[in-house]
């Protein structure tokens, strides 16, 4: 790896004088995942926490104080890694880092699973036309050696996220589950693109043992749970609380508590297990504490046997058709300053006038179809938004808090004086500090659902609209907020919880500012329920928490971004609010904002890269400014989390290197995807992957070189390593980017080749931290399986090449690879050719002989049967854990044959039982087509149940419905045998003569005992490849019946618009789409003999 950072020279400084470690106290009291506060002050208690205000520190039984796991847990983790299941372990990841170039695995800290793996430089598996849920299950049956997953595991996990991405990718997490209860927190994420290509796999799933699990019987009731986790919690409850009924198997409960509760959020209890260890599971209560004052919220999970607490976790992290009309702030600021001043000068920026913003349905409705306030409102409240005043801190809103106006103009009143300077109270602005609350909730609302974060990844709305997630959780906007001052803060309940943002009042200037109108502040909460949603509630280490922070700086920067906005400029975070802040003196609120240093590209005003996360290393060159207001702890979240964002701020002027302002777009754009395709409770480094992952499956890896380059300029270059687990101790930071060719084709990948044809195509080759070898890009192309040959590839252009396949004959398979020499050997694409290539085939067109839907009754036959239940039946099927809950078929399209389709009371309500259930199709003609092909879409599940992997799905054809040929046989064991759309095709002159009496037959049988089987079949097809020759070419263009020069000249002339003695329709006689000199110079090669 090649060094490429000018940061570099900091690092190797680190021994000159730096700041020691809370240097000063911060006036401004931070708090655990706090939004904007610093760090807070020593002496509340050994930890340094003010429990009352910055609430209960994360907890996990599991690990230590620092992060790491406990010795109980380490033993176990031991044991693995000295037997033989980490040695194949260990192979089956060899493997496969041979076949991907740049695979790294992270191993969880607890479990020792698979935490995150992935590749920056390729997918996990080629295209695929299977459904995401089948690519996720065929990749780990294939890898169960790594994963040591298997079918039937998948198979009865919960799927709690399926989540598509602006129709590139789709993401799914797995809950894993043990007799129908959640194994908390035991998740498997994974993301697949449009094209069936495995992203990455992050796995904390536990295998179960040969002899199954030896639980514990549960000792505690929900009411003794309830009761331990209020204590836990500091509440002590008076009221007795009443139960709600228990819903499903978890039994969840909604109770009906006292005062000594708040009510934002329902208090809940709910039915888990807890994996201790990966060999140890206990079962569990999890329990939800809302807790009154600032408002903290806890999830807890107690030990239903003894009563412990095993792990608790604040949701809390401080810090239409109608138009209309608000007046606000439409800056980032009353006296914007974005960016900032380019010195710690003391400059004030000059505060400006309010305006009068309308906001029409036409701008809004891509993102908010029933408006920001629907139609017929009059109040702010609206599908995304309730805002309200909450000085009262009573945490909610009545129509007195909320402002209101029956023509939908919200201008409300505010005194300023000749140079709009806010003269009153916040008080006398209560409304208008309303009205600019839910305007600014409501423009990120839009401004991130068009990034990603929509329905089905968890954002924050009333109404879904069928769009997925849970809906019900508008976001409660608390303006002017009377449980504290010189902060603010937003709670994250799970999807179907809504989010609250505080804002509040600052106080050190007369009069005092309002937070909510400083527009970084407000972003910078909103983005904490972004973040963690988007990783699902997972962010509980102290590298996750601390990019929690740091993504609400950068949005809070990003999203106030003007096109005229220099990248590499000096940003802040709430420049306006933080005047004063820090004492009398402190009028570097511009520069510094809330934070030690300011966001910027300049070293020399932001020296920090990753290792100074770290308290043992932690160094800064002297002569660097830093604001002494705040605490200077190494691991503090707020802290730690200016690292991360400085290290976005890098990556957006990279990135704008090439493309301007466009690049804050790019940015904020792979940077959400990201949170989608990282791993639960990431570190920074995993977290930078998954950055680089998102460019790859959106922009094809066009911005990876730049993104490296950032990253590596922040200490977090290829090289780099992070301790497992959450801590930041023992992080070794490295400088470099990976060394490599970039290959990229602009013009796609040919995969249809017309016959005898060569065809040509560009190929970019981009060299990272390396040189290309001059003329060395070749082109190897395969015909049939025969050897590779190898030609030049012609440059046209910077690091441009084009290649050419050789014309091949009518239904060949080519295969193809490209390879370039470098400065540190020869580099293909694929990366492992010739092992893998890319594929075309010789033909001009498919003819469709037959297609089936299975919309309606196309002829099919069902029987003879002898299964008791689950015989064929066409209908739009009823999900079970083993059956379809819909068909193959695009919407409008609903039906498929399935054995039976209902669902009845559980999965082996009717399922195939008893004997073997067959579907026959109709015949089919295919009479003097032998190369014809037949495909369908199957579903086929054997893998659950308590005798699984017995039974097999059987499919034949027939040419005259006496006699059957076996086409494929499914199961009884494998990747195919779990559920999911998997499409299978054949020749079928390979297995019986075809005619037209052609027909297929399914058979799905259940031979043993319990089996639990369903299987199912849509979108039949039968077609064939073929080639057309082209029609013949007539060099007499000109129509007098000769061939001679009089044609080129009638050429040239049509070429250059003239066709009055041109007779043929077109003059691009080469057909390349253009008509040009190059066809008066084919016309001439024709007259002179050559062939067409």
């Amino acid at each position: 790896m090649q060094g490429c950072s000018n940061r570099s020279a900091w690092s190797r400084v680190r021994g000159w004088v730096g700041f020691s470690a809370g240097l000063t106290a911060s006036v401004l009291l931070g708090t655990a995942g706090m939004a904007i506060g610093a760090e807070p002050p020593r002496g509340a208690d050994d930890s340094g926490v003010d429990h009352a205000e910055h609430g209960l520190p994360f907890f996990d039984a599991r690990q230590t104080p620092g992060e790491t796991a406990t010795p109980a847990v380490e033993r176990v983790l031991q044991r693995l890694r000295t037997g033989e299941v980490w040695k194949k372990r260990e192979a089956r990841l060899n493997t496969l880092k041979a076949q991907i170039p740049e695979l790294r695995s992270d191993d969880h800290h607890l479990f020792g699973t698979p935490q995150f793996l992935r590749s920056t430089a390729a997918m996990l598996t080629g295209p695929s036309r299977d459904d995401s849920r089948t690519v996720v299950s065929n990749y780990l049956a294939e890898n169960i050696d790594l994963f040591e997953i298997s079918s039937k595991d998948l198979e009865s996990a919960r799927i709690v996220r399926d989540a598509d991405t602006h129709g590139i990718m789709r993401h799914l997490t797995f809950q894993q589950t043990l007799d129908g209860l959640d194994l908390y927190g035991n998740i498997l994420r994974t993301s697949v693109t449009a094209r069936g290509e495995l992203i990455n796999v992050s796995s904390l799933m536990i295998p179960s043992p040969a002899g199954g699990w030896e639980i514990p019987a549960r000792q505690l009731s929900a009411r003794e749970a309830l009761f331990k986790a209020a204590a836990d919690a500091g509440i002590e409850i008076v009221t007795e609380p009443a139960a709600g009924e228990a819903a499903g198997a978890e039994a969840k409960t909604t109770w009906a508590v006292g005062p000594e509760f708040d009510h934002w959020l329902p208090v809940t209890t709910r039915q888990v297990y807890f994996a201790m260890t990966r060999e140890d599971v206990r079962p569990a209560y999890v329990v939800v504490v809302p807790t009154k004052g600032v408002g903290h919220t806890y999830e807890t999970v107690i030990d239903a046997v003894n009563g412990d607490v095993l792990r608790r976790q604040n949701y809390l992290a401080f810090d239409t058709t109608q138009p209309a009309t608000y007046r606000v702030y439409d800056g980032d600021s009353p006296a914007p300053g974005s960016p900032g001043t380019p010195t710690p000068s003391g400059v004030q920026f000059p505060f400006v006038p309010r305006d009068l913003v309308t906001v029409t349905p036409a701008m809004i409705i891509a993102q908010s179809p029933n408006g920001w306030i629907p139609d017929g409102g009059t109040s702010s409240v609206g599908n995304n938004v309730d805002a309200y005043l909450d000085t009262a801190n009573d945490n909610s809103g009545s129509a007195a808090d909320r402002v209101t106006s029956a023509t939908r103009v919200f201008d409300f009143p505010m005194a300023t004086d000749g140079s709009n300077f806010p003269t009153g109270e916040p008080a006398t602005y209560a409304q208008a500090s309303v009205t600019q609350g839910f305007y600014w909730a409501n423009e990120y609302h839009d401004r991130l659902r068009a990034l990603g974060f929509d329905e089905a990844a968890g954002n924050f709305q009333t109404d879904n609209f069928g769009l997925g997630g849970a809906g019900n959780d508008p976001v409660n906007m608390e303006m002017q907020d009377g449980s504290g001052t010189n902060n603010a803060n937003f709670a994250t309940p799970a999807d179907g919880g809504r989010g609250r943002c505080q804002m509040y009042r600052f106080t050190p200037t007369t009069p005092d500012r309002d937070g909510g109108f400083d527009s970084e502040i407000v972003f910078h909460e909103l983005t904490h329920g972004t973040s963690t949603r988007c990783h699902e509630l997972t962010l509980s280490g102290t590298q996750a928490r601390s990019m929690g922070e740091g993504w609400g700086d950068f949005f809070g920067i990003a999203l106030n971004h003007d096109t005229a906005d220099d990248l590499n400029a000096v940003y802040t975070t709430g420049g306006h609010t933080t005047y004063l802040f820090f004492g009398a003196g402190y009028t570097t609120n511009y520069y510094f904002g809330i934070r030690r240093f300011p966001y910027s590209t300049d070293e020399s005003k932001n020296p920090q890269t990753y290792a100074d996360i770290d308290v043992a290393q932690q160094s800064y060159p002297v002569e660097v400014p830093r604001n002494t207001g705040v605490g200077n702890t190494a691991n503090e979240v707020h802290n730690a989390g200016e690292v991360w964002c400085n290290a976005l701020i890098e990556c957006r002027a990279a990135i704008g290197a090439d493309e301007g302002a466009a690049a804050n777009q790019t940015t904020m754009q792979v940077v959400t995807d990201g949170m989608k395709l990282a791993p639960a409770n990431p570190n920074f480094l995993q977290e930078r992957d998954a950055i680089i992952q998102s460019d790859l499956v959106r922009y094809g890896g066009s911005h990876a070189a730049r993104l490296w380059e950032a990253f590596a300029d922040s200490g977090m270059g290829f090289s780099a390593t992070s301790p497992v687990g959450g801590t930041t101790t023992g992080i070794v930071e490295a400088f470099d980017t990976p060394q490599r060719v970039v290959f990229g084709y602009p013009d796609g990948l040919p995969t249809q080749l017309d016959p005898g044809v060569p065809a040509s195509f560009h190929v970019t080759m981009t060299p990272q931290s390396l040189t290309i070898t001059p003329n060395s890009a070749q082109l190897f192309v395969s015909v049939n399986g025969g050897s590779f040959a190898a030609s030049s590839m012609t440059p046209t252009g910077p690091d441009t090449y084009l290649a050419t396949i050789p014309g091949a004959a009518c239904l060949a398979d080519v295969s193809f690879y490209v390879q370039v020499g470098t400065s540190i050997g020869n580099r293909t694409d694929p990366f492992n050719a010739p092992v893998a290539a890319f594929d075309a085939t010789v033909f001009t067109s498919d003819v469709i002989y037959a297609t089936d839907t299975m919309e309606i009754d196309a002829g099919w036959t069902v029987g003879p049967n002898t299964a008791t239940t689950g015989n064929w039946n066409r209908m739009n099927p009823q999900a079970t854990t083993a059956q379809p809950e819909d068909d193959h078929t695009a919407a409008p399209g609903v039906n498929c044959w399935v054995t039976d389709g209902n669902a009845g009371t559980g999965a082996g309500s009717f399922d195939v039982d008893g004997g073997s259930t067959l579907l026959t199709s109709p015949p089919l003609n295919l009479t003097g087509h032998p190369d014809a092909k037949i495909g369908y879409w199957r579903w086929y599940s054997n893998s659950a149940g308590g005798d699984p992997n017995n039974d097999v799905f059987t499919v034949q054809i027939s040419n005259d419905g006496a006699t059957w040929q076996t086409l494929e046989i499914v199961g009884p064991a494998g990747p195919e045998t779990s559920g999911g759309w998997i499409y299978h095709e054949a020749r079928v002159g390979d297995f019986v003569a075809p005619n037209s009496s052609v027909r297929l037959r399914f058979t799905a049988a259940d031979l043993g005992t319990g089996s639990l089987i369903e299987a199912a079949v849509d979108d039949l097809i039968a077609y064939e490849r073929i080639c057309v020759p082209p029609p013949a070419c007539d060099p007499d263009v000109n129509c007098d019946g000769a061939v001679n020069g009089f044609d080129v000249q009638a050429t040239e002339e049509a070429v250059n618009g003239d066709f009055s003695n041109f007779c043929q329709a077109s003059a691009d006689l080469n057909g390349d789409g253009t008509e040009n000199g190059f066809d008066i110079e084919t016309e001439e090669q024709r007259v002179n003999g050559a062939p067409c």
